[in-house]
């Protein structure tokens, strides 16, 4: 009788798919940055087709397990105040929130991330993000408004995706979108609530709950004049508002109450502090709504603020007197377009590439005591290295350039102060750098990546993976 032979075992059960060792050492490395990096590098490392499934799904929840440690809680963005220039404070703080980098921003793009691998694990995240968002009080100094516009396009993603028909009949999606109604606690989310509700083409039953819960949300609803003014003149909150009433008076849902809600509001928001610069938007801001209230109209006696604040916004950059002949002496070096071939000096001559490394002396020199801010002088000095970087030519003259970069961005108060602003003059840095060609591309990124700058080695060896 032959003897019994074992089973074969499968060899899939065995195995273990082999890991980038280059990838390895990038996120072991990664580990050691501040949690803006760390999550940044481990989302971009995510991305890659040299990541298994299950290696996705490990570095979304390391990711996710570091958003408590960011600085910003929610993402904000610039106000275009009119004849204000981008160069301001303002401007770039909000290009930098664009990077995403915000406690909420980054927990909706790894809940996003994970509904692709597994559903009840992005679940158990999204249930983790406090249903009230914390917002803060804005003041009429304030340059920038809150934007959780992605955070409710996830929802809506999840409740078009997670649930049935026999669990929407039996109430689990309106159960699921209610409490985040019911928490609205700022005018940053009356547009991204309605078009949260008016997307998902709720049951005429589902409707008459939410109808009631967003009444009574609008009805607790306070703010400062900053956010509230912002959502009202561009998050549009009465055009999205009329949007939500006509889809129910269409489908026979009660809206009275939102109305009415709606336009307390609105009135005791007006009669409120108010700032100087959202008062002189008054008449105009009264003129649209009462294209809605026809028969309702808003009154400026009505509307006269309890007090009016002054508004003091930041001022554009490059307006001392140092920071103006820096920027002069630049462009100059720059060269215009319209200037005459034959009179304007080559980049490649002796004399222009004696100018330049001259003013990089002076630029790294510079320490700032002309400028009140410490950030602001950060980001002139960002800017002019930027721009300088970009006409130096290649070799000796970019390596020096670069070198000298690397000091003010090495700096640990430089990064420490904002990360995600910081962050964005790196990327830009690395951008062009990406725009060489091929050898000096990767000689400049090997200048970085082997600095004595832990976190611009990274994002050097992480350009240079091409992740």
């Amino acid at each position: 009788m032959l003897a019994q032979q074992p089973l074969p075992q499968k060899q899939s059960s065995r195995v273990r798919t082999e890991r980038s060792t280059e990838i390895e050492n990038l996120l072991s490395r990664a580990h050691s940055l501040q949690a803006e990096f760390a999550i940044d590098i481990f989302l971009r490392v995510e991305k890659s087709k040299r990541v298994d499934k299950k290696w996705r799904r490990e570095l979304l929840e390391e990711a996710f397990t570091l958003t408590t440690e960011v600085q910003n809680e929610l993402r904000q963005k610039g106000i275009p105040f009119p004849n204000t220039p981008a160069d301001t404070r303002a401007g770039y703080r909000s290009l930098a929130f664009a990077l995403s980098l915000d406690s909420l921003s980054l927990r909706s793009r790894i809940v996003e991330q994970m509904l692709t691998i597994d559903k009840s694990v992005a679940l158990r995240m999204l249930n983790e993000i406090p249903l009230k968002l914390p917002f803060k009080t804005q003041p009429c100094s304030a340059q920038t408004e809150y934007d959780v516009s992605d955070f409710y396009r996830l929802l809506e993603k999840i409740a078009r995706t997670v649930f049935d028909e026999k669990q929407i009949q039996q109430g689990e999606r309106v159960q699921f979108i209610l409490p985040y109604i019911e928490n609205m606690s700022s005018p940053a989310q009356i547009t991204p609530v309605t078009n949260l509700v008016i997307s998902l083409d709720l049951r005429q039953k589902e409707s008459f709950i939410i109808s009631q819960a967003f009444a009574n949300a609008l009805k607790q609803l306070t703010a400062d004049d900053r956010s509230f003014s912002a959502a009202l003149l561009r998050n549009e909150t009465t055009s999205s508002i009329f949007r939500l009433i006509n889809l129910y008076r269409k489908t026979s849902v009660p809206y009275d109450q939102i109305l009415i809600e709606y336009r307390a509001y609105v009135s005791r928001h007006l009669k409120a502090a108010r700032c100087e610069d959202n008062v002189k938007l008054l008449e105009l801001q009264i003129k649209e709504l009462n294209y809605s209230y026809p028969d309702n109209p808003f009154s400026l006696y009505e509307s006269k603020p309890l007090n009016v604040e002054e508004a003091k916004l930041s001022k554009a950059y490059f307006g001392s007197s140092q920071t103006k002949t820096f920027l002069s002496e630049l462009v100059e070096l720059c060269g215009y377009d319209e200037d005459d071939p034959a009179t304007r000096e080559p980049h490649t001559s002796a004399s222009w590439q004696e100018k330049l490394l001259d003013y990089l002396r002076r630029l790294e020199a510079w320490d700032g005591s002309s400028e009140s801010d410490d950030v602001d002088y950060f980001h002139q000095k960002c800017i002019l290295y930027k721009m300088l970087f970009l006409i130096a030519p290649e070799g000796a003259q970019s390596d020096q350039v670069v070198f000298s970069y690397l000091k003010l961005l090495g700096h640990p108060k430089a990064m420490s102060e904002s990360r995600i602003e910081w962050l964005w003059h790196v990327n830009a840095l690395i951008h062009h750098i990406n725009e060489k060609s091929g050898h000096e591309r990767m000689r400049l990124l090997n200048l970085i990546a082997n600095s004595k700058y832990p976190v611009l080695q990274v994002y050097a060896d992480l350009a240079k993976a091409n992740l």
